[in-house]
């Protein structure tokens, strides 16, 4: 089974964090392209994205989706530009990154970038 996402990543992906209800079970990220549920937990509560302050660029075929959200990195800018993923390398190996929080997977964008260069 995949790893539960923490709370405090649910927390600052939600457009109104205090009207959620957490359930004692842990949530789960879907990183499937083919749903809406971004959260869900073996209870059937289920977070889409709606509720969520920005898109989840994983969910998204959309060039301007990001696919690092610590430093505001598009598909398209990640396609476009090899310094963003350099930058972002180097940022990551030096701990200045915030994925536990930004990215709504709770973890490390690099191998999205990976995604994104096998597309091109």
């Amino acid at each position: 089974m995949a790893a539960s996402v923490a709370t405090q990543t649910i927390q600052h992906q939600l457009k109104q964090p205090w009207t959620w209800l957490k359930a004692k079970e842990p949530y789960f990220f879907c990183a499937s392209y083919a749903c809406d549920t971004i959260y869900f937990n073996t209870t059937g509560d289920m977070i889409d994205g709606a509720a969520l302050r920005q898109k989840v660029g994983v969910k998204s075929k959309d060039d301007s989706a990001l696919i690092c959200y610590c430093f505001d990195v598009s598909r398209a800018t990640a396609r476009n530009n090899p310094d963003a993923k350099a930058y972002v390398v180097a940022q990551t190996k030096q701990k200045l990154c915030a994925c536990h929080v930004r990215n709504p997977s709770g973890k490390c964008c690099l191998k999205d970038f990976a995604i994104v260069e096998g597309a091109s």
